[in-house]
């Protein structure tokens, strides 16, 4: 049985085109017999935020379709064209090539996300 607190995962900063902010890996890719599947947390303050991208066929990681739930502060989510407060206990489905950018609307935001690919990814995140 594998158990893990978030305190007891390396935080990982991410600074780059995807996004600015701090991740934890709570079940990493390699732990997973398909190596598609993953769950983190993500942290955000006011200067956080996950860029507009989708997970279409050229991106880093292809075909992948996403799970947002906030666990702490809110935040504002923009999926195409439509765009939404979300506050604790509420989530968000992301579909397969729908672009997508997170930022916050507290001064700390922490989201569970839910990541599946059916492609091989093309990064280590």
């Amino acid at each position: 049985m594998y158990t893990k607190r978030c305190e007891d995962v390396p935080a990982i900063r991410a600074d780059d085109e995807i996004n600015i902010g701090t991740y934890y890996q709570i079940i990493p890719r390699d732990m997973t017999r398909n190596k598609n599947f993953n769950i983190t947390i993500e942290k955000y303050d006011r200067k956080g935020r996950v860029f507009a991208h989708d997970h279409g066929k050229d991106a880093p990681y292809p075909n992948g379709e996403q799970c947002f739930f906030i666990l702490k502060g809110k935040a504002r989510v923009r999926l195409a064209d439509e765009e939404k407060v979300l506050h604790e206990r509420e989530i968000v489905y992301v579909p397969m090539g729908v672009e997508h950018e997170v930022w916050p609307e507290a001064d700390e935001v922490e989201i569970l996300t839910l990541s599946v690919w059916s492609d091989e990814r093309k990064d280590d995140r």
